[in-house]
């Protein structure tokens, strides 16, 4: 047997060197712009906005429930009443259960400590899984970047409430921050 010649590349001006798949790319590139998700927004039951506010970060229903919530409350203390973690069943999680729920998925928790003077303009946003915010410690809710946008998933609301892109999100905080005495705000992160 002979080798066959092997034919030679034609010679192709720059217009023509862009491969086929650039344009592929370019209309899946489009198509994921145009893909929005539903968001899940699960509603306030009993004393059990923390749980909510979990779910409502993993956009899972009921990922967490209160029979998970309570198992964390027991390690801590073995009272069923009147513990400083939360009241069995009917909710009222303190922070310590909602981080050590977090965290038990891999995930972390940092307070942004708006008191001090951390300026809100240089946090990266982005990054955040997102946000869980606490009012008064009495509270709980997430904000969260979802299709483009922040959506405060606050589980009293009627459905999500869409805040905006960074810019809004920051004054937004800085608003609640202005009209509550307490605003607690923890970054949720990888």
């Amino acid at each position: 047997h002979q080798p066959q010649p092997q034919p030679q590349p034609q010679q192709s001006n720059r217009e023509n060197t862009k491969p086929q798949v650039y344009h592929f790319e370019s209309i899946f590139h489009i198509f994921l712009l145009d893909l929005h998700l539903e968001i899940y927004h699960e509603k306030q039951k009993y004393l059990r906005c923390g749980i909510h506010s979990l779910n409502n970060l993993f956009q899972t229903p009921e990922f967490f429930n209160h029979q998970y919530l309570d198992s964390i409350v027991r390690q801590f203390d073995q009272r069923p009443v009147n513990n400083d973690y939360g009241e069995r069943w009917l909710g009222d999680y303190d922070l310590r259960i909602l981080i050590e729920a977090i965290k038990r998925q891999g995930y972390s928790v940092r307070q942004i400590n708006v008191y001090n003077g951390e300026p809100l303009q240089n946090l990266p946003w982005d990054s955040y899984f997102g946000l869980l915010l606490n009012i008064n410690g009495a509270h709980w809710f997430t904000i969260k970047y979802l299709n483009g946008f922040y959506y405060n998933l606050d589980s009293t609301f009627r459905k999500p409430s869409q805040i905006g892109k960074k810019d809004a999100l920051i004054d937004y905080l800085i608003y609640l921050i202005q009209k509550f005495k307490d605003v607690y705000i923890f970054a949720v992160f990888l």
